[in-house]
């Protein structure tokens, strides 16, 4: 797979984040139903995201379908926090990619 074709797993996860906290609805259409579970489901994922001022992803790298990436949230109050996660992403039965499953590494700062 092509790293800078739409749908590859780097461009899934930098895109997710790149979308958040503006388009909630949208980043959750790209969670898998396993990934919303974990999530807390949606109200628990709304109100998380409602005191995300801004979020980044950096360091990304992949490695088949599981991406490692840094992500930088900054809350609604200015504090700023990083964190490195480890993504599961696959195709779903329709043919889209998913984030199947986000896991928090280790925390920083």
């Amino acid at each position: 797979m092509d790293p800078a074709a739409p749908g590859d797993p780097a461009s899934v996860v930098v895109n997710y984040y790149s979308s958040l906290p503006g388009d909630i609805d949208g980043a959750w259409e790209v969670l898998s139903d396993r990934a919303r579970d974990e999530s807390g489901g949606y109200d628990e994922y709304r109100s998380f995201w409602s005191g995300i001022r801004e979020v980044r992803a950096t360091n990304v790298a992949v490695r088949r379908d599981t991406v490692t990436a840094d992500i930088e949230f900054t809350t609604a109050s200015g504090r700023t926090s990083r964190e490195s996660y480890r993504f599961e992403v696959d195709r779903d039965d329709d043919g889209q990619v998913r984030i199947e499953r986000a896991q928090r590494s280790s925390d920083s700062i």
